[in-house]
């Protein structure tokens, strides 16, 4: 995501100059030496790093009510189910809003520097022409050690004038304003609290489900997981197509998975409703993450899945 801000030769893009040599210029170094370009990144990065945080959390915390409410199957309520097709809609959404606001920085940022970078090149005259010279590797290259790049660049090293000239120019001081004002999408997901689902009584304590399933039948979901894929992969170029006979073969694949991961999560609930009643414990299941409100009670999971995982009797029933 933050793409609009490195490599930073994407956002001064090279510029053909006449044969006759001077003196040479980097992107990159121009940009490190510029304070309008360095006031524009560091403008930048807290919103990037925000959007790419929330939505990291965002999509893990969609991954997790999903577990949740596959695993819980037939038990899991219309208002869950309701509440997890909303949550996912609105982390799409909020996903694809921030990609097409990011790509739309990009375009301004190359098209504002490149021509900000052209006019200052122009402006020093006829008698000083500038070719793109960097010493030594840099950039994905610098990481592959030395011998990617000259050792030296011939002629004055143009890079700290470029970038004098750069933080004078009006048009680009007043176009960084204008992108720095540009509003970002709201990538904050709302909360909302859900219901507790019975186990072996309706709460208030609970054991998160997806925490569960991860602890009793991560193997399993993990099967199923690479089956899907395997399926999936060859319409690859189908669905690309939105091909029809692709994308309803799809939707059978995807199908196929939810139901066995439903079928896995109700026979490890058998077994673990069984174990609880014998230790006397009374909880339901929370499907809904915390990131997303989580539920309502005290969640009891750390302990339980504990105690469960080193079940004997419930592990033996899952083989």
């Amino acid at each position: 995501m933050r793409a609009a801000l490195l490599p930073l030769a994407l956002l001064l893009s090279p510029l053909a100059f006449a044969k006759a040599v001077e003196g040479y210029y980097s992107p990159d170094a121009v940009a490190a030496s510029s304070a309008a370009f360095g006031r524009y990144s560091n403008a930048l990065m807290p919103r990037f790093e925000k959007a790419e945080r929330d939505i990291a959390v965002a999509n893990n915390a969609v991954s997790e009510l999903e577990l949740g409410v596959l695993v819980l199957g037939g038990r899991a309520p219309d208002e869950l189910r309701a509440h997890y097709k909303s949550t996912r809609k609105t982390v799409t959404v909020a996903f694809l809003q921030t990609q097409a606001h990011i790509a739309l920085l990009e375009d301004d940022s190359s098209a504002t520097f490149g021509a900000a970078l052209e006019r200052a090149l122009v402006a020093m005259g006829p008698t000083t022409v500038a070719k793109e010279c960097a010493a030594g590797p840099s950039g994905i290259a610098a990481i592959a050690g030395p011998g990617r790049g000259p050792a030296t660049c011939a002629g004055e090293d143009l890079n700290a004038p470029l970038a004098a000239a750069l933080d004078k120019d009006p048009a680009l001081l007043a176009a960084i304003d204008e992108i720095l004002a540009l509003e970002w999408p709201d990538t904050t997901i709302p909360k909302a609290t859900q219901p507790l689902v019975p186990l072996t009584s309706a709460g208030p304590a609970y054991i998160q489900v997806d925490d569960l399933a991860i602890a009793l039948l991560s193997r399993q979901i993990e099967d199923l997981g690479a089956t899907f894929e395997q399926e999936i992969a060859p319409l690859e170029r189908g669905l690309e197509a939105k091909d029809p006979q692709a994308l309803a073969d799809a939707k059978a694949a995807r199908d196929r998975y939810e139901a066995a991961v439903s079928a896995a999560g109700a026979k490890m609930l058998t077994a673990v409703e069984k174990s609880l009643k014998k230790r006397g414990e009374a909880v339901a299941l929370c499907a809904n993450p915390a990131a997303f409100g989580g539920c309502e009670g005290e969640d009891k999971t750390d302990l339980l899945v504990r105690a469960l995982s080193n079940d004997k009797k419930v592990l033996k029933a899952l083989r």
